[in-house]
């Protein structure tokens, strides 16, 4: 199953991008194209409910 293009995000956790803290809800756009000096998500595991 493929991840919608954009879905919002909860931060658990030190981050490592200043700004963003544990608690914080970031909208992500998948259709968007990292360029340098972006923040970017990696989404390293995907929970079923």
């Amino acid at each position: 199953m493929a991840l919608a293009a954009t879905f919002l995000l909860r931060v658990t956790g030190d981050s490592m991008a200043p700004g963003i803290m544990s608690g914080d809800i970031l909208v992500v756009d998948c259709s968007l194209r990292p360029a340098d000096y972006q923040v970017v998500v990696a989404v390293v595991a995907v929970m079923k409910e």
